[in-house]
């Protein structure tokens, strides 16, 4: 085997260093240092009384571990296309989750859009080059959403947008973030984008919720909720 330059004086330094608190751990045991030796006794207690209280309640089945949302376990919880599609799933008022045209209405009211009567929602939408994350298309109204998580925008990626679906009816153009974030990229458009958060769209969700009987809300109405007041309450 091939060692690197040093590589045995290191090894040799750092059995030095563990020999030097090593004796300095047996003399703090042996009470040479009687208040520091008392300190780690009652470092020991506590120690031994967690491990105890972890015994009990591992056998009453309440330690528990892992993510906290079935999207955190998947890896999906920072995907700005899995949260966009999740929440393009609950504007829809047909859909299956159970919250009717709460989540709908909760985002006009955000926006000051009055989005009554039909809705079509659409996720990555295309026009020529760039892609809408969500447009959600009214009856003259339109919502175009762009969503960011941790990326940044791509160049003049605001600007792209409004100009090419800046001729539906009624246009409004919302930037998505964790946090209160400034776009970049509209230049020409900054007057048209309106900014708002993931924590915003977890409050009017969780308002929806309290509306509804909660046996006719889907599992993953909860789940989505949960992922966005965990990790994205910026």
């Amino acid at each position: 085997m091939t060692h690197g330059a040093g590589s045995l004086d290191d090894v040799a330094g750092w059995a030095l260093r563990y020999n030097d608190a090593a004796s300095e751990w047996r003399g703090l045991i042996a009470g040479e240092d009687v208040g520091v030796a008392g300190l780690v006794d009652r470092w020991r207690d506590t120690f031994e009384e967690a491990q105890r209280e972890e015994r009990r309640l591992v056998a009453a089945g309440q330690w528990v571990g892992g993510p906290p949302t079935l999207l955190a376990a998947i890896g999906q919880e920072y995907r700005e296309a899995a949260m966009t599609a999740a929440l393009g799933w609950l504007l829809r008022p047909d859909g299956q989750h159970g919250l009717g045209r709460a989540v709908i209405d909760g985002l006009g009211a955000v926006v000051g859009v009055d989005v009554a009567g039909t809705v079509r929602v659409v996720l990555e939408e295309v026009r020529h080059d760039t892609r809408a994350d969500l447009v959600v298309y009214g009856s003259g109204w339109t919502l175009i959403v762009e969503a960011k998580t941790f990326s940044s925008e791509r160049p003049r990626q605001l600007d792209r947008i409004h100009e090419l679906w800046g001729r539906e009816a009624g246009p409004k153009f919302v930037f998505l973030t964790r946090g209160e974030r400034q776009p970049v990229t509209a230049r020409e458009s900054a007057d048209h984008w309106h900014n708002h958060t993931w924590r915003q769209v977890a409050a009017f969700i969780r308002a929806a919720l309290v509306k509804k009987d909660a046996v006719t809300i889907a599992p993953g109405v909860h789940d989505y909720l949960m992922t966005l007041e965990i990790f994205h309450d910026a």
